[in-house]
């Protein structure tokens, strides 16, 4: 991973997983370790949500596809470290939060 190619985007356009095109995972606990340390990091990165998401839905049975694009997520943290929010200690911090019940 050390000298892998940055990914400008965290998935592909149009990314669809079709659960039948490609082989299961002979070691789906990887998949699901790396997808776990995923998650956590959309704390700090939202711009990860979603394709998180996608790939959190397929933890029981994960295959070739969803590695694939676990791993471009990777490649895209790789060529983006300042993105990302910063919370600091010492500044005045505001958080406004809204909700529409309805």
């Amino acid at each position: 991973m050390q000298d892998c190619k940055p990914s400008p985007t965290p998935m592909e356009a149009q990314c669809h997983f079709d659960d039948t095109s490609s082989p299961i995972l002979a070691y789906p606990s990887s998949y699901r370790k790396l997808v776990s340390r995923l998650v956590y990091l959309t704390v700090t990165r939202p711009d990860l949500s979603f394709v998180v998401n996608c790939l959190s839905q397929h933890m029981h049975e994960p295959r070739q596809e969803h590695l694939d694009a676990a791993l471009r997520i990777v490649w895209y943290l790789k060529g983006t470290p300042l993105h990302g929010i910063s919370l600091l200690s010492n500044s005045n911090f505001v958080l406004n939060e809204y909700s529409n019940s309805d």
